[in-house]
């Protein structure tokens, strides 16, 4: 069966709640289609044109300089500047664009332009070299705006500032964030996660080109478990999005949404490789082929593969093979079709977890109240324990712009996932040593999430957009155990829903007042006959979102006042609802989507002409109903966690070649202790006592400063800091836990570079790295980071 086929069964089967919503939204369209028809028929004229030049400060062409075009509804073109630094675009409805300018060793630039139908606009760009860039970004409310439009908090990781660090991982890339906490449990390939402001890692939404990625065979149903093997791979730009984000993007989307933006290839043929090696065994190649073909086809595809031959601990490997593309065809001027795959193919040996232990002879007395925890056993490497982990995802989408105030999406995704964790029966050195068990098994999972959406962003009069869609979207979930001990067989369950999502977005004053609102209704159905007979079709609890945001630009000094507020939610997982565990069902299949509630509010100026920005916020998030496990491990709906605090950044490219990027984030999370903990100084804190939320530390810091000098040479340096942090930590013996507190740490990192042309578009990059340049003592949850390590490679681009 399609997927259309599942979305008009369920259709067919819905209640009479979503076939009220479902026909009222078509006459909405049928009605908006006649209304754009007859304005259409009133007031088109005959298609516009761009064209013009890119050029330097001195009046010089700037050729090979890539341009996009964007419309408020949607339409993207982009081309290459070429020789004479012309570009153009033809057949052009009429209205606003925005065009995004791009071209090395410069400023990047973004020009709002208005078109008239019948109109040949010539319109020349001019570059600078020194000052913060400008970008064109989509996250924030699902349509093209600049930086300086959005208001909601938004930053965006650019290519090169990826490339200059040598950050081949996502979650590595977004350490300088503001608002983000990056953990990484060891060396490269290790368990990876992401928090944002304070909240858990299954409240972060991850999208690649708009669509959304999520596992459905994981706990929670986030993308977590495949956090370490995403690598940054055909990437153009990283937007992150901070605050709810649910009414536009759906589940998990409550402390914000990364959203991977993949390159878009244009003009001539060409082709990147790369070769690095260096410490921890570490290997890397990689290869990407892009460019265009006239008219209106465009490519860019990557392969990756990393090796990891020693790691922190002997033998701790880990490969990753990954692909990356994407592709888009104009099939007339306002008709596009465009298609993003990836595809990541992880295996690791693992190492057992860290460990609370007691005084020498009595390492667990303190589990039966016989002895005192005296420190933990950091991680150590399982000979026989290993996990592999496959991801493909395939996202396509068709668009047209019917009129100048009408366009619509049309667009399928697919995301399956596969793991399988296999334990052998040989044991780490610190197991054999303490005389552990070692429980042998293989563990199975696979889940399949397929999405259909139709999204219409419709332009009622010149200053008001909206944005109004439906989503159809059906997951499903395979697991199976096998162990000489117990095992569970094979069970597959499945979960379906259906949205309807509407925003409208505002612009007055000249741009000056940016005003948005936004609103989602989700509902779901789950029928599971062949491991839950006697669930068919059950009433479960609908997910409601809704958000609004202002931001004010003041007349004359360049400062900007913003504002937002929402809530979000978070769906309960097929492994929450259906889970089993020893043969005992501990899912529970009526539970309510989590919901939490955001605030944030602050401000952003520019300084010196565009060369200095800095931004202050503060931020409150409040997750209002969570989901969580009873003592035996029944899943059920509880209170949730508190989150406050405040993100400051400062961004300069004060002249030439310079530029600073530094931001400080204070995170006040706390959350209630579920039941008696015992503490790592031997204090039990009593259930309902609140503590700082697991991982998060209340302060970080980041500082890059990035120096390009004349000839080609490049010094980059980047600094991380974080506070202590505090993580449980579970004895092999008892199950019983510990909260530890973790230190702070800084890690320093310096790479240097050299580019020669050695032609008119040829040149080869030799590079350097050091990561931890000072060599300190870093635990992550108690898993040890790596030390002072050094890589070293080279870059052909031809």
């Amino acid at each position: 069966m399609t997927l259309l086929d599942s979305f008009l069964s369920r259709l067919h089967s819905a209640n009479a709640q979503t076939k009220i919503l479902i026909a009222s939204f078509t006459l909405i369209l049928l009605l908006m289609s006649g209304t754009l028809g007859e304005a259409k028929a009133g007031s088109e004229g005959s298609p516009a044109s761009l064209g013009g030049r890119v050029l330097d400060e001195s009046g010089a062409a700037v050729s090979g300089a890539m341009v996009r075009l964007s419309s408020r509804e949607g339409l993207q073109r982009s081309a290459i500047t070429a020789g004479d630094g012309a570009y153009a675009f033809d057949e052009l409805k009429s209205g606003e664009y925005l065009l995004e300018v791009e071209a090395r060793n410069f400023r990047r630039k973004v020009e709002a332009v208005r078109l008239d139908s019948d109109q040949g606009r010539a319109f020349d760009v001019t570059l600078t070299v020194a000052g913060v860039d400008e970008y064109l970004v989509v996250t924030a409310s699902g349509t093209a705006q600049s930086v300086d439009e959005t208001s909601k908090s938004i930053s965006v990781v650019k290519r090169d500032e990826i490339e200059r660090r040598d950050e081949y991982s996502l979650t590595e890339s977004l350490r300088p964030v503001p608002g983000l906490r990056v953990s990484q449990l060891g060396g490269p390939g290790a368990f990876s996660k992401i928090f944002i402001r304070g909240l858990r890692v299954v409240d972060t939404s991850i999208l690649i080109d708009g669509f959304r990625l999520r596992d459905a065979a994981d706990f929670r149903g986030s993308i977590n478990p495949f956090m370490e093997d995403l690598l940054t791979n055909n990437t153009e730009r990283i937007e992150v999005l901070r605050g709810s984000g649910s009414s536009l993007y759906g589940s998990n989307a409550v402390g914000g949404v990364i959203n991977i933006v993949s390159q878009e290839g244009a003009g001539p043929l060409r082709f990147d490789l790369g070769f690095e090696g260096g410490s921890l065994g570490l290997f890397r190649e990689h290869a990407q082929v892009s460019g265009g073909l006239q008219p209106g086809f465009g490519y860019s595809f990557s392969a990756t593969r990393l090796d990891v031959n020693d790691g922190v601990h002997e033998d701790e490997i880990y490969r990753n093979t990954s692909l990356g593309g994407r592709a888009h065809y104009n099939i007339e001027p306002h008709i596009s079709l465009r298609g993003t795959i990836n595809f990541t193919d992880g295996f690791n040996r693992l190492t057992d977890s860290p460990f609370p232990i007691g005084p020498a002879g009595n390492e667990f007395g303190f589990a039966t109240g016989t002895g005192p925890v005296t420190g933990f056993v950091e991680n150590d490497t399982n000979p026989d324990n290993f996990r592999d982990a496959r991801l493909f995802f395939l996202g396509v989408a068709f668009s047209h712009q019917a009129g100048s105030a009408y366009n619509y999406t049309v667009s399928f995704q697919s995301v399956a996932t596969e793991q399988i964790f296999d334990s052998g029966p040989d044991q780490s050195e610190t197991a054999v040593r303490l005389g552990l068990f070692d429980f042998v098994s293989v563990f199975t999972s696979k889940g399949r999430i397929d999405t259909f959406n139709v999204t219409n962003n419709i332009r009622a009069g010149r200053y008001n957009l909206i944005t109004a869609g439906l989503e159809a979207e059906r997951e499903s979930f395979t697991q199976e155990f096998l162990s000489p001990f117990f095992s569970t067989p094979e069970t597959t369950d499945r979960q379906r829903s259906l949205a309807f999502f509407v925003q409208d977005q505002l612009s007055l004053l000249d741009g000056r007042l940016q005003l948005s609102a936004a609103v989602r209704t989700q509902g779901f159905t789950i029928n599971n006959p062949e491991s839950v007979p006697e669930i068919e079709n059950i009433d479960v609890k609908r997910a409601l979102t809704g958000d609004g945001s202002i931001a004010y630009t003041l007349p004359g000094p360049d400062t900007k006042l913003r504002a937002h507020v929402g809530n979000s939610f978070r769906a309960p997982s097929l492994s929450e609802r259906f889970s089993l565990f020893q043969g005992r069902r501990i899912g529970n299949p009526f539970l309510r989507p989590e919901r939490a509630l955001s605030v944030d509010g602050g401000v952003d100026q520019s300084f010196l002409q565009g060369r200095v920005r800095a931004g202050a916020t503060y931020f409150y998030s409040r997750l209002q109903e969570v989901i969580t496990s009873t003592a035996l491990f029944r899943q059920t709906n509880s209170r949730g966690a508190l989150a406050r605090g405040g993100e400051f950044t400062l961004v300069a490219s004060p002249y030439r070649g310079l530029d600073v990027n530094t931001s400080y984030t204070y995170a006040r999370s706390d959350q209630a202790v579920a039941a008696d903990t015992l503490r790592f100084d031997n204090v039990v804190l009593p259930a309902g006592t609140s503590a700082p939320s697991l991982s998060i530390p209340r302060h970080s810091y980041s500082l890059e400063i990035n120096q390009r000098f004349q000839r080609g040479f490049n010094i980059n340096f980047d600094l991380y800091a974080v506070s202590e942090h505090f993580f449980p930590l579970f004895d092999p013996v008892f199950f019983s836990q510990v909260l530890f507190r973790f230190k702070g740490y800084t890690k320093a990192d310096l790479g240097a570079s050299y580019t020669r042309q050695i032609g008119e578009n040829r040149q080869i990059t030799f590079y350097g790295k050091v990561d931890n340049l000072f060599d300190r003592e870093i635990f992550e949850e108690g898993f040890r980071a790596p030390g002072a390590a050094g890589v070293g490679g080279v870059k052909i681009r031809f």
